[in-house]
């Protein structure tokens, strides 16, 4: 009997671990769905300016199109040109 005790014991700390992994997943894949959303009505906004007969980038000056563009941050080391 003491080895079913540790198996249960051992069953349920995996079944925690996987409530917990569950739990975060379910996190991950609904703030994907919002920012799906986000992007899907910015394109319908951005098809409808362009159904008007505007051109994508012709908003007037000072509405954010004529400032030069922020440079991504870095997702991992730069690399040097001057590194083999």
């Amino acid at each position: 009997m003491p080895d079913d005790d540790a198996r249960l014991i051992e069953l349920e700390i995996k079944v925690t671990y996987l409530e917990r992994l569950v739990d975060q997943l379910n996190d991950v894949v609904t703030e994907q769905s919002q920012r799906i959303d986000r992007l899907g009505l910015r394109i319908e906004r951005l098809e409808g300016h362009h159904d008007d007969g505007d051109e994508v980038g012709s908003a007037p000056p000072g509405q954010g199109l004529d400032r030069p563009r922020e440079e991504p941050a870095s997702r991992g080391r730069e690399t040097d040109p001057d590194d083999g």
